[in-house]
This record gives C-alpha cells, structure tokens and sequence, in this order.
C-alpha cells in the first residue's frame, strides 16, 4: 500500500465569505486543500502509517519513497525495527509512559511519583538512550542507598517502576526485550522498615481532639474542622485524599443508618466505597454539616494532594501534648512522670523500631479500635478495603500487653478436680503433722527434740 495525497478541509461559509454553520442560513461548502503533502504506507509489522512529507510534491516522493525502502530492509532483518525508538532520548520515553498511565485511569499523584522514580534511576545511573539501561548499576545504586536511609521496602518501590518502564518499552513496539528482565524484587523476602506506624490510645486522641477544638488554623482549616476531619478519619478509616473529596451530600445521616460515600474517581481501588458511621458520630456530625455550603469540600485546600495532612497532624499533637504537660506543676512528680512518657509523641524509638504517627497512623487507629470491640477478621477486612485478611491483621492491627491481659484473663478456665482434691488432702495431712509436732515439743521441756534434730541434721558445731 503506497499513497501520497494532500487532506481536504471541509468548512462552510456565507455569502460575505466569513465562516459559519452548515445549518446556517445562506452556507455553502467550502474545499481548500492543505499545502503539505502526506504520505500513507504499511510497516514492516502490516499497520496503515500516516505520515506529514513535504510541501513540494517531487520532494514528497522521494521521502516516501525512502521510508517504503526502510521497511522493506526491516522485513529483510537488515535494519531494526527499533531504531528510532532506540535513539530517541528516555526522558521522552519516560513522559510517553507518564501520559500512558494517565490515559488508563491513574491519579497524577501516582503517575508523577512512577515517573519520578524512573527519572532518579535513570539520573543517578546516567542512562540516556533505551541501550543504556542495565541492571548492574541499578543493583549498585540502591545497595548504596540501602546503607544509609533508604528502606528494602521504598527500594522495591523503586525496582517495580523502572521494570514496568522497560516492560513497556517491549509493549509498545519500542524495543526488542526488557533490558532489566534479570532485576530481582526480592518478593518472598521480608523487608526491613525503618519504622512502623503506631495506633493512638484512647486517651491520646481524646487529648488531641479536645485541644484541636480551639486550636489556631492551619493550612485554611479551623481548629474545629481539623477535630472533625482526625475524628473521621478515625470512625471511617478512609485516607487523606479520600476525606479531601467529601461533600456534605456524601453524608447520608437522616437514614436508620447513616453512612458515607466516596465516589469512584476519589477512592483509591477506584471503585468507590460506602461506609457505616457510628449513630453517636452521626449525631456529631449533623451539626456541623449544617453550616457547609453544599457542593464545597468540607475541608478544602490542597493539604491532602500535596501531602501536608502529616506534618498539620504533627503541629497538633505537639501542642496537645505541651497542653497536657501545662496542666501539672512544673515541679512537681507529676510533671517528671508526664514529661518522661511517650503520650502523643510522633516519634517513638525503643532502640530496635521506630514507632512513628503519621495521618495515615489515624486509618491504623480506626481499625485497631474496631478490631478492639470484637468483630470478625473479615469484618474489619471490609471495614479496611483491603484485598486481603493478612493485610488488615498484620499491618493494621495494633495490640499491646493491656489487650494480652484482658484476652488471657476473659479466657475458659482450666479445671482440674482430682488435682485441687490432691492439694486439699496435702494440705490437711501437713497441717496434722505439723500440729502434732508442735504439740511434742510443747511438753519437752530438756530440749531433747532440739538435741535429737541437731543429731539426726548434722549442724555445723559453733567455734568457742
């Protein structure tokens, strides 16, 4: 298939000349052909191509005519179908891919930090054309990066985005084979964090509650909206971007069952999710909602996409808690037990973990506590969204010795009655033969028993 020709544009004019509708009154159709000559083809692959050539016909033909030679060398296996692809800079590659991930559904924040990895890769190894790329000083790269802060986890993050680059690169027809097909994840290993979330005890959010109340503003949001925003975050255990998105209208709380709801394009599985809200919380909520104009975010502003909800929640916790020192003598014992303890810390270390409280330690705080009142494992899998159990209870769910306690101590009782009967005939066979032995030596009034005892357990004789 070979065709060189020029496109037609069609567009419709009035009587004076000037542009207009095809409906309009007195419009007639106008052809004007463009003054660049295009050229369609089939590649080596068999795809109808369409490609702009040159304004000069004879010009035109001849670049035609070299692009169908080129085809038939790559039939041939004489040149690669890659070479164009192979010398174009990455950098163009890695933004195809970009525009690839957001044309499939994908949020920007997640195409722009994908992308963001590859570029580091691809910076700190100096790779620039789609050749470069090798495992090597990838491998080398996180090895040093692993020494200092980095943990195995964020290093995966990083494997699995520059492998799905190059497995694009194969999919799209723009290279031969994957360059890092032999680059490890390491997915049966365990991998080593550098710090764990911690759930908030009850009385620690109570506190942090209470204080944000009146609480100066942060980021446009009161002190009362950020207290509802942490207080729902906790009874819904929805994430940052998705409370960014609510509305009033997201509240149904007039039913016998109040709930909220997150549409799809704000839920992360991008599937969009209904939750039960507590009728106590409910209540709480209803006025509040009152008086938020319909339509807006209840908690506006770009907190949430670029990624400050953490350090407003820090700002709080640190002023929670140097409200909660205040209210102790400075001298006082009081004062030294509160000042020594870890109560609203974001960052506890016991030498071993880093236990750090984030928002998203509110998502943990919220199913921790529904897990505390006793509902089922997949129960609180629902609850979490997760795709599966071992997530939800090996992520999610914190414990302590306090809640070991109370399990060990709501647990069966063991009975054993040949056991206690066994003690109990023990007990009064010693108390007889105690008392009998106290009532001899009530009467021996030469100290014989003594003597007879110091005969029989040969005592070490006092030096004169």
């Amino acid at each position: 298939m070979r065709r060189i020709y020029k496109k037609t544009r069609t567009h419709y004019v009035r009587p004076d000349g000037k542009r207009c509708l095809k409906g309009d009154a007195g419009a007639r159709k106008s052809t004007k052909k463009e003054k660049v000559w295009r050229g369609r083809y089939k590649d080596a692959s068999g795809t109808v191509q369409d490609v702009q050539l040159s304004p000069n016909k004879q010009a035109a033909e001849q670049m035609l005519n070299d692009i169908l030679k080129r085809v038939e060398e790559e039939k041939a296996g004489i040149i690669s179908p890659f070479r164009e692809s192979a010398t174009r800079p990455l950098e163009e590659h890695v933004q195809d891919y970009q525009d690839s991930l957001l044309a499939t559904g994908r949020t920007q924040g997640h195409c722009r930090t994908i992308a963001s990895r590859i570029r580091r890769i691809i910076d700190v190894c100096s790779f620039k054309k789609i050749v470069d790329v090798t495992s090597s000083p990838i491998e080398r790269w996180l090895g040093e990066q692993k020494k200092g802060k980095m943990s195995d986890q964020t290093a995966r993050h990083y494997v699995q985005a520059i492998k799905q680059f190059t497995r694009w690169l194969v999919a799209d027809h723009r290279f031969s084979e994957d360059r890092l097909k032999h680059l490890q994840i390491d997915r049966g290993k365990r991998v080593k964090q550098t710090f764990e979330r911690r759930e908030l005890s009850s009385d620690e959010l109570t506190t942090l509650l209470e204080y944000t109340v009146s609480a100066p503003v942060r980021s446009l949001l009161s002190g009362e909206d950020r207290c509802l925003l942490y207080a729902t975050a906790v009874a819904t255990a929805l994430r940052a971007s998705e409370l960014a998105s609510l509305t009033p209208e997201s509240f149904s709380l007039d039913s016998s069952e109040p709930t909220v709801t997150v549409a799809p394009e704000d839920e992360k599985a991008r599937r969009g999710c209904t939750v039960d809200l507590p009728h106590y919380f409910a209540t709480i909520l209803q006025g509040w909602l009152a008086n938020k104009p319909s339509g807006r975010p209840l908690w506006p502003g770009k907190w949430a996409s670029q990624k400050r909800a953490g350090r407003i929640l820090k700002a709080d916790m640190a002023g929670s808690r140097k409200a909660w020192l205040a209210e102790c003598d400075v001298e006082s014992d009081e004062y030294r037990v509160r000042s020594g303890s870890d109560f609203l810390l974001d960052w506890i270390s016991n030498g071993k973990v880093n236990f750090k409280v984030d928002f998203h330690a509110l998502r943990h705080t919220g199913i921790s506590r529904l897990n505390r009142a006793g509902v089922s494992a997949k129960i609180l899998q629902l609850f979490a969204r997760h795709s599966s159990v071992e997530l939800t209870l090996g992520r999610y769910t914190h414990a302590n010795q306090k809640d070991m306690a109370i399990a060990v101590n709501s647990s069966p009782e063991i009975t054993i009655p040949k056991l206690l009967q066994h003690r109990q005939a023990s007990v009064v066979a010693h108390d007889k033969s105690l008392g009998a032995a106290l009532g001899a030596a009530s009467g021996d009034l030469n100290g014989d028993s003594v003597r007879s005892i110091e005969e029989n357990r040969p005592f070490p004789r006092a030096s004169a």
